[in-house]
């Protein structure tokens, strides 16, 4: 049989000793590979745990044959068991990994692999070092006497075997293979330790040398490294070598080592035979020249040559010399050396925080390099030789998201050195010894070898315990395990919203979204607001800033916000913020979008056209990564692909300007520079193009980031060598520090070398000049001491900043240079600091007696307790019957000069105060101010009054202050403009000062969003015109001048309601309803657009299971408890689809017309009745008491069907969209609120806007009014009564002063006795008709038939268009109805009455029938009832009418008579009268 398989049947029959014994008799020499594999076998089969000699005669066995036996399970597997049961994890794992590889899915191996990784991860010794250590000295300390002894005697060495033996013996348990020399110096015996050349092992031997007990110290000197020998010969062989006979070429490196290259012509015979003697007895030679230790600190390596080199030579003797020349210290001993070994090191950290431990450090300390190497590469031979001796290298790590602010960095440092700190002073010195530290992205670490692993991680753990941090974790330097928790704090399980997905909430993007006004302010805001975001939710412990890296939105807008900005340090820090959430960015092709574009501004151009192909297949239907892939592809040379991906994306966007313009260029064969030199907006792109873009500069300094010139850069470098000086490039500025005369200062490229290499030779050569004179080098500003340059910083525009250091801490100024190199006006000192900027009491004395004398008496004033730069104290100005607001005055911003640009001079624009009005019933006590929606105005008028000192900047006319988000929660109002004083005198809009100065006041006016977005676009006075009939005094929930008349935001993604507010109203006025009604009318609209499938995919699917019950039968569905729980009692836009989103933003996005509450409202007015629906029982909340029921709904559903019908055909004369001039001139002759409609195909934003005023009118004292906006002969008729010496037809101009006067006048003269009026013009009818011969009964009267009904006006309606004429609904602020006329005297001429007799008749027709007058043009009026008259008084009003107004039947139909018309009364609610 053959030796093998009989070796395998012996197995089988457990008969391994069997196999020992035969495979044992046959010489080693002879037996094969396999052979000694199945010996090793045997042997291992016959071990027991605990017993050493079996595996280590298996390894033996084993280790010679590795390269014969690669790849083979059963080798790798046995070798490895050897290594486990002798406690070498190390090792064993990586031979058990390979045995895997071998046998892929093995059970056994995979649970020893586990097993290892386990035991590696938190090594548990027998003995570990510490307690070798000390059975190791108490071993020596039995044995040292007779060591001396045999010393002392054995004069002729012949005992020198047994010396080295006992003495090995009484080492070895704690230092297992070290080499040592035993000595005596004439005063003590000396114990010399070698490391053997290796830095590691210095460690240990230093550790042990200090364990040493007193009464070994007190006869032996313990020594860590061969010691210098002066003189000493080394014999190999026949040969005797001495340093003299080395001949030495040496070579200083980078860090301040020696590189040798080494000759010894005596060796060089055995050179041929035996390198490695050789090599051996050189380093052996080194360091008994300069010494082990200074040997490993200095000697960065050698070759040996078999050849003299062509050059000069040192011997090897003068080694100690060349170390003293370079200024270096000879060690002696390694305990010294290593205390002062430190290392500093940089790395480019992985900006992943899902990498592993270390992988994202940037900086650290260290005092064994090599531990560092190997962990980053994956190796373990350092540690696992650790291992062996019960010795563990490991770091503690913990998370650093919780340090910020301006002192972050000193904390993390005083953090890592308390926590040294503490394991020294709870585990003590004997248990530890640190090895450095390092800082990472995200984490902080503590290197370290332990020699007691457990009292290390035991006082690390009562650290961590007493902090904040939420974990932290042992790890060994493996790769290749896992770590250990010390600290392990329930996550931060951060509150992701369900509506987005991301820690923004719906208001959080709606807030950024309100940022994007498409400029670089906006912008910069909204990265603003991202980082305060952020930094608050890890500060209140919301969650942490690896989940805010992570998370998806919040990467979205920071690059939209950073890509934005335009410049390349946002771009750069786009590039770094984004990488972190690409695990969430799947099928996010907007993602891939701007990281591509970030990375591409930064001149990643590689990286930037891998992640913009990745964004085209993660999203193909996304049209703008098909831009970014075009034009990478075309930079790279790819004019096909680059083609393909343009055709792509006119795909995708038919017809785009962006896509046409880059298909031209790359056909023209333009540089990725010229394909970036555009923007979006076709017309602002012509005007860039033009050279007439005021930003075009800045475009172009972004630009010259994306690529190097490679001339420029080497030129950069030939001037400055900045390698040469610790150059960082790129990261994300280009610096280093350059020596101006004997000081280094920091000069800093605030820009990456793609932009560095653009700044033109001959300027740098300059800047390098002025650097090298030391001109810069000092100065002093005026009353201040000396500084001494610190730091230079240049920007791509060559502007440069020169920082100094005063005398004192943390004491710096700086100043500014243009590219010329002369003084910029600017200067910062951190030293600058002054008392608060106040009037003189003379001046105070005069704004107050001005405020008095143009506002009116006030008696509060809200005082400001504290005061950092100027005093501003707010005055209180009540209402009274002149002004009926309050006006709250700013008295204090005017002590302050603002910085006025010089040309403005001559206009004394430099002081201002401000004024904001508010209507009479807004809460300004002390409790009611502590709530928002009551204090906002206050904190505007404070925000603004400081805004020209902290932005060193003027606010006058036009001037706009941009808040971003809404002021408080009920208004949507987020902005405000300057204008001038409001309802004043014109002697009012400024004050002089005692000195001469002026104060301007202006009038603050808070602004919506879009707005504020007309007024950038256009001017001040554009909005102001716009702004046309609203009234200055603050309303939260006034009508918007750009949308009201028009179609809301097609892409309406905001908030439409919040059941808190309605919570809020039931609570604090102690409704008796449930909470739920709260709900109801949102609910109802929710059903509504999910019955008509107005809802959002998303919606949809998120709620597929709730959805798909109500929508089983919606008429029994109750969706208040969904909206309550699942929606957080919030309606917004982004629930539906993009029909239902524009809708939302029509129907229900602002309190616009027509307004989905509003029709609420009017629905409860239509249930209750008036006098319920205003009555204290309600008190304004008449919609929460609706019962919630089927007819609720259907009722509401109508309205709704027919806002959705009006709305899908709705459309405008373009022409008409702005108020014309005459428009404009009639609201301001109006002088009340008023809202502007445009010409329009459906009249319902008008009737919707009518009705809700009619409703609010009843309370808020006023009457509204349709009015002609644009009909020339209506402005003379009102022109001729009220002014009628004005000759204002052609510019409508009037008299203000006399038009108030008529008002007065009409207003307080008694009405005449309304039945003789009108019994008067049925006289003159009758008259008429008898004049004309006609039969008053037969003729005139008739028979009452014919008629129709008439329930909606007719007079604003243009036949020749089917639209509707421009409009103006005016609020006139008078009681009753009749009183209109007074403000609106359009009558008078023909047959139309006067103001007098139009008041009469229609306060007669008030008090009889209700009815009010609702429409006037120049020759039309409408009344609206609200019922028809009855059929039994139809045919006496309708006389009336006829009394009132002829022409209505005598220029009407043929058969027109008063009977028809009668017939249209019983039936009607509009009275028409037109008079020719």
């Amino acid at each position: 049989m053959d030796l093998l398989k009989q070796c395998q049947q012996w197995f089988e029959q457990d008969e391994a000793q069997k196999v020992i014994d035969t495979l044992e008799a046959i010489p080693a020499e002879e037996r094969t590979p396999e052979l000694d594999s199945e010996l090793a076998k045997a042997y291992i089969a016959v071990a027991h745990i605990g017993e050493r000699e079996p595996f280590e005669k298996a390894m033996e066995l084993l280790a010679p044959h590795e390269e014969h036996f690669a790849g083979d399970h059963c080798w790798n597997y046995r070798i490895a068991s050897a290594y486990y049961y002798l406690d070498e994890e190390g090792p064993a794992l990586r031979y058990f990994k390979k045995a895997l590889e071998a046998r892929p899915g093995d059970k056994d191996t995979q649970e020893y692999i586990d097993d290892c990784r386990r035991r590696l991860s938190l090594p548990r010794f027998e003995k570990n070092f510490h307690e070798r250590t000390q059975e190791a000295w108490a071993a020596f300390s039995q044995i040292e006497a007779e060591l001396r002894e045999i010393m002392d005697t054995d004069k002729t060495h012949r005992r020198s075997e047994e010396l080295i033996e006992k003495c090995g013996n009484a080492l070895k348990t704690a230092l297992r293979d070290t080499s040592f020399e035993l000595g005596f110096n004439g005063e003590k015996y000396e114990l010399i330790l070698s490391p053997e050349g290796l830095r590691s092992r210095l460690f240990p031997l230093v550790y042990f040398q200090q364990q040493a007990p007193e009464s070994v110290l007190e006869h032996w000197n313990i020594w860590v490294g061969r010691q210098p020998c002066e003189g000493f010969e080394l014999r190999a062989g026949e040969i005797e070598v001495r340093a003299e006979d080395v001949q030495m070429w040496a070579e200083e490196t980078e860090n301040h080592q020696v590189s040798l290259v080494l000759y010894c012509e005596k060796l060089t015979p055995i050179l041929k035979e035996d390198t490695d003697k050789v090599w051996w007895a050189l380093s052996m030679l080194v360091d008994q020249t300069i010494g082990e230790v200074s040997a490993i600190a200095f000697v960065a390596g050698f070759d040996i040559y078999a050849e003299p080199k062509d050059e000069p030579a040192m011997l090897l003797s003068e080694l100690p010399e060349l170390l003293e020349r370079m200024g270096l210290t000879l060690w002696r001993d390694g305990s010294d050396y290593l205390e002062q070994s430190y290392l500093a090191y940089e790395l480019e950290p992985v900006k992943d925080p899902e990498a592993d431990w270390r992988l994202d450090v940037y900086i650290g300390t260290c005092r064994l390099p090599v531990l560092i190497n190997d962990y980053l590469t994956a190796r373990s031979d350092t540690v696992d030789e650790y291992h062996r001796d019960g010795i563990v290298a490991g770091f503690i790590c913990y998370p650093l998201s919780g340090f910020t602010g301006e002192e972050r960095v000193k904390a993390i440092l005083d953090f890592r050195d308390n926590l040294r700190d503490a394991i020294l002073r709870d585990a003590g010195e004997e248990a530890v010894t640190f090895l450095g530290g390092a800082t990472g992205l995200y984490c902080g670490y503590l290197d370290f070898i332990a020699w007691d692993l457990p009292a290390v991680l035991t006082a690390a753990q009562a650290f961590f315990e007493g902090s904040d941090l939420p974990y932290a974790h042992f790890h060994a330097f493996r790769r290749d395990v896992g770590g250990v928790p010390l600290l392990d704090k329930e996550e931060i399980e951060p509150d992701i919203h369900e509506e987005t997905g991301s820690l923004l909430s719906a208001e959080d993007i709606e807030t950024l979204e309100s940022f994007d006004e498409g400029t670089a302010g906006y912008f910069g805001k909204m990265l603003q607001w991202l980082k305060d975001f952020i930094k608050e939710g890890i500060e209140k412990g919301d969650f942490t800033e690896k989940q805010a890296r992570q998370d998806l939105q919040i990467a979205l807008w920071y690059a939209f916000a950073c890509n934005n900005l335009d410049d390349y340090i946002h771009y750069y820090q786009a590039a770094e913020w984004m990488k972190d959430s690409e695990k969430n960015a799947e099928g996010c092709a907007t993602w891939y979008y701007r990281y591509s574009v970030a990375l591409m501004y930064c001149g990643r151009l590689e990286e930037a056209l891998h992640y913009a192909e990745k964004g085209a297949e993660e999203e193909p239907d996304y049209p703008w990564i098909w831009l970014q892939v075009g034009k990478l592809r075309a930079h790279f040379g790819d004019k096909a692909g680059a083609m393909n991906a343009i055709k792509q994306g006119l795909k995708l966007e038919p017809g785009d300007y962006e896509f046409l313009t880059l298909q031209q260029e790359i056909n023209a064969g333009a540089t990725l520079e010229q394909m970036e030199y555009h923007w979006i907006n076709p017309d602002a792109d012509q005007t860039l193009q033009q050279g007439l873009d005021e930003e075009a500069d800045d475009k172009q300094l972004a630009l010259a980031c994306i690529r190097v010139d490679e001339t420029g850069l080497a030129e950069f470098y030939e001037l400055f060598h900045p390698e040469r000086y610790g150059y960082e490039k790129n990261s994300p500025c280009c610096e280093f520090q350059y020596p101006v005369e004997e000081h280094l200062v920091e000069l800093s490229f605030r820009m990456n070398e793609a932009g560095l290499s653009k700044m033109g030779t001959d300027w740098l050569r300059q800047l390098k000049e002025r650097l090298d004179n030391g001109e810069w080098l000092t100065h002093t500003p005026e009353g201040e001491p000396e500084g001494i340059l610190t730091g230079v910083f240049v920007d791509q525009t060559r502007r440069i900043g020169l920082v100094y250091q005063q005398p004192g801490d943390d004491q710096y100024f700086q100043i500014f240079l243009n590219p010329d190199g002369t003084k910029a006006d600017a200067f910062w000192s951190s030293r600058k600091n002054s008392e608060p900027e106040v009037y003189s009491e003379d001046e105070m004395s005069v704004i107050e007696q001005h405020i008095k004398n143009t506002f009116g008496e006030f008696e509060n004033v809200f005082h400001e307790l504290v005061s950092p730069d100027i005093h501003v104290d707010i005055c209180v100005v009540p209402p009274s019957e002149e002004r009926d607001y309050y006006t709250l005055v700013t008295m204090g911003m005017g002590a302050h000069r603002m910085n006025v640009p010089e040309e403005l001079a001559e206009y004394k624009l430099e002081r201002a105060e401000l004024a904001i009005a508010l209507p009479p019933d807004w809460k300004l006590d002390e409790e009611s101010l502590k709530d928002e929606r009551w204090y906002w105005p206050i904190g505007l008028l404070k925000v603004l009054a400081r805004l020209p000192i902290s932005s060193d900047t003027w606010l006058g006319f036009g001037h706009t202050m941009d808040k971003q988000s809404p002021f408080a929660e009920d208004t949507k109002l987020c902005a405000a403009i300057l204008t001038g004083l409001q309802g004043v005198e014109e002697g009012g809009k400024f004050c002089t000062l005692p000195g001469g100065e002026e104060v301007n006041f202006y009038q603050v006016i808070p602004l919506y969003r879009n707005e504020m977005e007309y007024k950038m676009e256009h001017d001040a006075d554009a909005l102001l015109k716009k702004m046309a009939g609203i009234s200055f005094v603050v309303n939260p929930t006034r009508q918007n001048a750009i949308t009201r008349g028009t179609l809301a935001d097609e892409e309406f993604t905001g908030d439409m309601d919040d059941a808190a507010r309605h919570l809020e109203s039931i609570q604090e006025k102690g409704l008796p309803v449930d909470e739920l009604s709260a709900y109801n009318h949102m609910a109802i609209y929710l059903r509504w657009c999910m019955e008509h499938d107005l809802m959002s995919a998303e919606f949809m699917e998120r709620y597929w299971e709730q959805v798909q019950q109500f929508m089983a039968d919606l008429s029994r569905a109750d969706l208040r408890g969904f909206i309550r729980d699942q929606l957080k009692g919030q309606l917004f836009g982004a629930l539906f689809n993009k029909e239902g989103a524009a809708f939302a933003g029509y129907y229900y996005g602002e309190a616009d017309s027509p307004y989905f509450p509003g029709d609420i409202d009017n629905y409860a007015l239509e249930y209750f009745g008036s006098e319920q629906y205003y009555s204290d029982k309600f008190q304004d909340e008449a919609y929460l008491f609706i019962p919630f029921d089927e007819n609720y709904y259907q009722a509401m559903a109508k309205v709704m069907e027919k806002r959705f019908v009006n709305w899908q055909g709705q459309s405008f004369d373009e022409a008409t969209l702005e108020p014309s001039d005459l428009a404009e001139a009639m609201m301001e002759y109006l002088d009340c609120e008023c809202t502007y409609f445009p010409s329009m195909t459906d009249d319902d934003p008008i009737m919707s806007a009518y009705n809700y005023a009619k409703r609010e009118s009843v309370k808020e004292g006023f009457v509204p009014v349709l009015i002609k906006a644009d009909d020339e002969t209506l402005w003379e008729c009102l022109i001729m009564n009220s002014d009628p010496e004005s000759e204002g037809e052609d510019d409508y101009a009037f008299d203000p002063d006399k038009v108030a006067e008529y008002r007065k006048k009409m207003l307080s003269a008694p009405v005449k006795n309304s039945k003789a009026v009108l019994e008067e013009m049925i006289g003159q009818r009758k008259e008429e008709a008898e004049d004309d011969d006609m039969d008053w009964n037969e003729e005139i009267l008739g028979e009452m038939e014919g008629g129709y009904e008439n329930r909606r006006f007719s007079s604003y309606w243009n036949s020749d268009n089917n639209m509707t004429y421009p409009l103006i609904l005016a609020k006139i602020p008078v009681k009753n109805p009749w009183e209109i006329f007074a403000y609106l005297p359009f009558g008078g001429w023909n047959e139309c009455p006067n103001t007098p007799e139009l008041m009469t008749v229609a306060k007669y027709w008030f008090e009889q029938h209700g009815a009010v007058p609702a429409v006037m043009t120049h020759d039309e009026l409408e009344f609206l009832l609200p019922v028809p008259v009855s059929e039994k008084e139809a045919v006496d009003v309708a006389v009336e009418l006829y009394g009132f107004c002829p022409d209505v039947i005598d220029q009407g139909p043929e058969e027109a008579t008063v009977g028809a018309l009668a017939d249209v009364l019983r039936q009607s609610t509009v009275w028409y009268f037109w008079w020719d």
